[in-house]
């Protein structure tokens, strides 16, 4: 049997998601392999750097924490196909908070295409789920 929590507590450990990126946090995104953790400095090229809202998240619900306003980047730093985006709380990429993988057309942070450095990345909407559900 897998581990499973409550909703309750679901909400909780996505709420620290929220705390840890702290007043100011950022959604990088990154090509090349994923570190082992997100606290880990990525090796990757930094594809681009979206802002995040002052308040990262409202509060999670049913297991749920759905990112509010990401600013685009318009001006992308470089080329690449995404493999993994992380929230930081820096835009330089130091203090990751949480990471997930990326990809064109797939992963969990989808994009329609490749980024070119100088263009402008969006993202509409990201949400994070808890897996751990309590199951019958």
């Amino acid at each position: 049997m897998s581990v499973s929590y409550p909703t309750t507590t679901r909400n909780a450990r996505l709420d620290l998601v929220t705390t840890a990126a702290g007043g100011a946090s950022f959604l990088q995104v990154y090509d090349g392999a994923i570190p082992a953790t997100p606290d880990v400095t990525p090796a990757g090229n930094l594809l681009a750097s979206l802002a995040c809202s002052a308040t990262l998240a409202a509060a999670a619900s049913g297991g749920v924490l759905t990112i509010g306003t990401i600013s685009d980047d318009t001006t992308a730093n470089a080329s690449g196909t995404p493999t993994f985006a992380r929230i930081s709380t820096t835009e330089t990429g130091d203090g990751g908070v949480v990471m997930m993988s990326a990809g064109v057309g797939g992963g969990d942070l989808s994009f329609d295409a490749a980024i070119v450095a100088g263009g402008t990345v969006s993202v509409t909407s990201l949400t994070i789920t808890d897996g751990s559900a309590t199951t019958a």
